[in-house]
């Protein structure tokens, strides 16, 4: 099987002690599938939205979808149409008092029409709650009380969005999505400065373009991962430190020497060496073995961490595999 896609880039490692320094805690990046996959899809149209706040939505979500790259291929899925692109050329036509359209304006309409899907949606929440506080505050140069005024506010908006069949005769998918902003200002004895609530909404949009994107693209997630140390099997340590670089080859050698270290007074141990194992097995795609490593581990030690990941080979067993079915959605040649 072949290796799996993780991300070469791995976030800083993160090291937790637990107790007499038994497990550490390796954090991650790795590749997600897109929960609704739209790279099977050539032609995506992006139809204007309802409510406060939707010509921007609909602008930076068009903008958003044409930028994006599947991380798999490199490439953009698919082609983006705008409403707003299709508002401007009718509204051109009107100006010019004219009802003959040109070449282009028709070509535009048609492909329109030919979107295989259609992104759809209203905005429910878009505004800024803000209040003003005060508290007293000492002085500690004079001794005099002064008054600390806060001026605080968030930025919240909600949007529901669903995908459609091009003729708009299936829904694919239906989501809402929030998001949100905090900022304040202060100030002593006087008013604190306002705060942008332009600014601040665009923020909260950016949030949720952003959640909306990880829905229909694969994307990197941070996961963690536990390992077993012991200082009688220095191999499990040097294995933990070719994990960090991603190097899960080279740490799935050092965990089977830890291995066959583990006998006599060690044997008791031995199960540590074996949930290592599996878990290099794992990120390195061989989940059969990684299977097979964790079982024995379990064996030895019913520790409900083993179970963890053995739970989590089945998971990322069909991340893969819908991964792979993205990668060739994406392609070309499809």
């Amino acid at each position: 099987m072949s290796r799996p896609v993780v991300s070469s880039a791995l976030v800083p490692f993160l090291m937790f002690l637990a107790g007499c320094a038994s497990q550490q805690t390796l954090t991650m990046r790795v590749l997600k599938p897109a929960p609704v996959d739209l790279g099977r899809h050539d032609l995506v149209a992006v139809d204007r939205f309802e409510g406060d706040g939707c010509l921007e939505l609909g602008r930076e979500l068009g903008a958003a979808l044409r930028a994006a790259r599947n991380p798999l291929t490199g490439q953009a899925d698919f082609e983006v149409l705008d409403r707003g692109d299709v508002d401007r050329m009718l509204e051109d036509l009107r100006r010019r008092r004219g009802t003959a359209f040109d070449q282009e304006s028709m070509a535009l309409l048609q492909r329109w029409k030919e979107a295989d899907v259609l992104i759809r949606g209203g905005v429910q929440e878009h505004r800024v709650v803000e209040e003003v506080t005060m508290q007293e505050t000492l002085d500690p140069k004079t001794g005099a009380i002064r008054q600390l005024f806060v001026r605080s506010g968030q930025a919240r908006v909600r949007v529901q969005l669903e995908i459609v069949t091009g003729a708009g005769e299936q829904v694919i998918d239906r989501v809402t999505l929030t998001g949100s902003e905090n900022a304040r200002t202060t100030a002593l004895d006087a008013e604190p400065k306002p705060l942008d609530h332009a600014q601040l909404l665009a923020r909260a949009r950016a949030r949720v373009t952003s959640t909306y994107l990880d829905r229909l693209l694969p994307h990197e997630e941070t996961v963690a991962v536990t390992l077993q140390t012991d200082g009688d099997l220095p191999e499990l340590q040097a294995g933990n430190g070719f994990a960090r670089t991603g190097d899960w080859d080279e740490a799935a050698r050092s965990y089977q020497a830890a291995e066959q270290r583990a006998t006599g007074n060690l044997a008791d141990r031995r199960w540590k060496a074996l949930h290592n194992l599996g878990v290099a097995h794992l990120f390195a795609g061989r989940f059969d073995q990684a299977r097979t490593a964790l079982k024995s581990a379990y064996n030895l030690e019913q520790d409900e961490t083993i179970l963890g990941t053995l739970n989590y080979v089945g998971q990322r067993e069909e991340e893969m595999r819908r991964l792979q079915e993205q990668s060739r959605a994406a392609s070309p040649g499809r």
